[in-house]
C-alpha cells in the first residue's frame, strides 16, 4: 500500500514540476521545444541529480522512459493551454510549492529504499526537490 502511495506521489510530482517548467517557458514565450525542454528538466532533473549522487545507474528515467515521456506530454499539453490561464505566476508558485513537498518526500524515500542512512536520505530529499525546481 505504501509503495503505491509513494509511486503515485512520484508520478504526480513529476507532472507538477513539468508543469512548473512549462509555465516558465510560457512566461518567456518559448516554442514547443522550449516547453518540452524546460518541462523535462524541471520534472526529472532533481531525481537525476539524486541518482547520480547516490551512484544509482542508469538513472531512473533511463530505466523507465515513461517518466521522460510524461514530462514531454505534460509540456506539449501546456503549450496549447497555457495561454488560457489567467494568472500563470500564481499557478507557477503553487506548482513549485507542491513539487517541492512531493519531491522532498519521494527523494528521501528513494534514498532509504537504496539502503542509505536517514541523514543522507534527508539530504537527498532536499536535493531532489531543489534541483527539480531549478
Amino acid at each position: 500500500m505504501l509503495n503505491s502511495i509513494a509511486q503515485f506521489l512520484d508520478w504526480f510530482g513529476i507532472g507538477v514540476f513539468a508543469l512548473s517548467g512549462t509555465l516558465v517557458a510560457a512566461r518567456k514565450r518559448m516554442d514547443i521545444a522550449g516547453f518540452a525542454l524546460l518541462g523535462s528538466v524541471a520534472g526529472i532533473g532533481g531525481g537525476t541529480i539524486r541518482d547520480v549522487l547516490l551512484g544509482s545507474f542508469p538513472v531512473f528515467w533511463v530505466k523507465q522512459p515513461a517518466y521522460l515521456l510524461t514530462c514531454v506530454l505534460v509540456s506539449c499539453a501546456a503549450f496549447f493551454i497555457a495561454h488560457l490561464v489567467h494568472s500563470r505566476l500564481r499557478l507557477l508558485l503553487w506548482c513549485d510549492a507542491v513539487g517541492l513537498a512531493l519531491f522532498s518526500v519521494t527523494g528521501a524515500e528513494t534514498a532509504l529504499s537504496l539502503g542509505i542512512g536517514p541523514t543522507i536520505a534527508i539530504a537527498m530529499g532536499i536535493a531532489t526537490a531543489i534541483f527539480g525546481g531549478v
